[in-house]
């Protein structure tokens, strides 16, 4: 669900169980907190895009209405909302690069297992 424009989520912290499920899902990192403590959203980085409300299982997200905004404040916010976007973005690319990596490296290692049985093989049937 979309919030009405204007509007941004917050977190009823009293409800917040600290289950980490809504920090994932927000598009622009708004959502602070750790396991097992509560959470907090960071006001101007908040879009509004409802993605924290469906994993939330004790529904302490709720929305706020904004005082108004002036286009400077809007057009600073939507260069610090896109910042962030790309942040997160290159974010995710490290670690699918990482986990790439890491699978090549786990893959090179059993070829190299497989050459050494192999080859061990091989000495045992010259003799």
């Amino acid at each position: 669900m979309k919030a009405a424009p204007g509007s941004i989520a917050v977190i009823r912290e009293a409800d917040c169980i600290g289950c980490t499920k809504c920090i994932p899902v927000c598009p622009t990192n708004a959502i602070v907190g750790a396991s097992k403590q509560r959470h907090v959203i960071i006001a101007p980085l908040c879009i509004g895009c409802g993605l924290c409300l469906g994993p939330c299982p004790t529904d302490c997200i709720v929305w706020e209405a904004l005082p108004s905004l002036t286009s400077v404040e809007r057009r600073h916010k939507a260069d610090l909302v896109k910042h962030q976007i790309q942040q997160r973005k290159a974010h995710q690319r490290r670690v699918a690069e990482k986990k790439a990596l890491k699978d090549k490296i786990a893959t090179d290692n059993i070829q190299q297992k497989l050459c050494d049985v192999f080859n061990k093989v091989a000495s045992i049937d010259k003799r």
